[in-house]
């Protein structure tokens, strides 16, 4: 039978198995651009993707002896969501569009190179060049090619970089490579106590996924186009958010006086955090941006509210790189189903993340009951009790599993049942008692 209980091994495993995977599809993705397209490409365009193909082969093979911050170096979760984006755009067969894909990789991939230290002759955008690209000052970049033995210089335009060789005029987007650039630079960035783990409050990709998120969700049109993310200096100056970063800090020590093997695991598949404000959203995780945890704070959350969503949003995580490692639901799009918490219908993919979420939460907060004897905890172990006991039924009836998902839910129904021996039922004046982050 599967282990269902937390393990910051298994997890870590997985997320390191799905960083592989990533690399190796995006690989798919740009030979198959190739063979569809080799008779109409330019040699620029070929030699661009052997440059990249070999340097994505460098990565995999890095991943392998790859500390857990490097990994995430390696692959952030910018990665998954040029990923995501790229096999939309060749699903749909926008073959202009997926040019651009290629030019977004190199921009991404070359600031990794230069961030973690990797000396490789054949690079995306300048294949028979060695350089160096020095920042002195945010705004300004130099870049000295080394062609033959010759330094030959860029030239700056406006918002652009002009590399030139004998061979190649390429020209990059500066905003966006700087982006990257302090992406790749996360460890300078503020940083939950104690951990590896950062915020992230701007950059074009997030904007994206934000936009992403709000369009996924059950909020009214108006109301979802208002979501957005904190800036830094609301992060630095508003007293919410100040606030909210200290009890993060102290939800994150709690969960590690609770139980370190939860901990751990919140840590394995968690890169940043990324504070939101406007609207009902209370938090989110995209698999397009795996590793990413986006919470919306409200003033009246605790330190347990915030342990809460922290193990809730890392749950999902786990199940999201379950999944793609291995399919474990085959109705996944089957609409009509009730959710465990929302009252709209959702895909069945969805009643079954909620689920195992509960699960994770069943677990934590029994702990967090034992050990504290808090009244909220209370109140929240018998609310998330109640959803987990919903959810199983709604899985049991409608869900087709995979080999996989069968052993999965398996192990499910047996922490299941253990706890519906010993609380057959939820206390109903706990679970209605008025939590407004779990509210339907």
């Amino acid at each position: 039978m599967i282990k269902i209980r937390p393990s910051a091994s298994t997890s870590l495993v997985r997320s390191q198995q799905l960083s592989r995977q990533v690399i190796s599809d995006i690989k798919t993705l740009l030979v198959f651009y190739k063979n569809e397209h080799n008779r109409s490409l330019s040699s620029e365009e070929v030699q661009t993707i052997a440059g990249l193909l070999k340097t994505l082969s460098y990565f995999s093979a890095k991943l392998k002896e790859a500390s857990h911050d490097q990994r995430w170096q390696i692959v952030s979760p910018e990665l998954y969501q040029w990923y995501f984006k790229a096999l939309g755009i060749l699903k749909a067969k926008e073959w202009n569009l997926f040019k651009e894909c290629i030019s977004d990789l190199s921009q991404q991939i070359l600031p990794r190179l230069l961030s973690l230290g990797f000396q490789i002759n054949e690079i995306p955008i300048l294949l028979d060049s060695e350089y160096k690209i020095h920042f002195p000052q945010v705004r300004k970049i130099y870049c000295f090619p080394k062609v033959n033995g010759k330094l030959v210089k860029s030239r700056l335009e406006n918002k652009t970089m002009l590399l030139e060789n004998n061979q190649h005029r390429v020209k990059i987007n500066i905003k966006r490579l700087l982006e990257n650039l302090e992406d790749s630079q996360w460890s300078q960035r503020p940083r939950i106590a104690g951990t590896s783990i950062y915020y992230k409050q701007s950059g074009d990709e997030l904007g994206q996924v934000i936009k992403t998120i709000a369009s996924e969700t059950s909020m009214a049109k108006e109301e979802a186009s208002e979501l957005c993310n904190v800036s830094w200096h609301e992060f630095f100056n508003d007293k919410l958010y100040i606030n909210s970063r200290r009890k993060i800090d102290r939800a994150m020590r709690l969960i590690k006086n609770i139980s370190p093997t939860f901990y751990e695991e919140v840590v394995s598949v968690t890169h940043a955090f990324s504070l939101l404000k406007n609207t009902c959203l209370i938090g989110a995780t995209v698999i397009s941006y795996y590793g990413v945890c986006f919470l919306n704070p409200r003033s009246d959350w605790n330190v347990i509210t915030f342990a809460d969503h922290i193990v809730h949003e890392a749950a999902h995580q786990i199940l999201y790189a379950w999944h793609e490692l291995s399919p474990l639901l085959v109705n996944c799009n089957e609409m009509g189903y009730p959710s465990p918490i929302r009252d709209d219908p959702r895909p069945l993919y969805g009643s079954f993340h909620a689920t195992f979420v509960f699960l994770r939460l069943v677990l934590f907060f029994d702990q967090l009951v034992r050990k504290t004897k808090s009244r909220e905890a209370e109140f929240r172990f018998h609310r998330h009790l109640q959803g987990l006991y919903t959810g199983m039924d709604v899985l049991e009836k409608a869900a087709k599993f995979t080999p996989k998902g069968k052993e999965l839910f398996q192990a499910m129904k047996f922490e299941t049942a253990r706890f519906k021996k010993r609380i057959p039922r939820p206390d109903p004046k706990a679970y209605n008692r008025y939590l407004r982050d779990y509210s339907n």
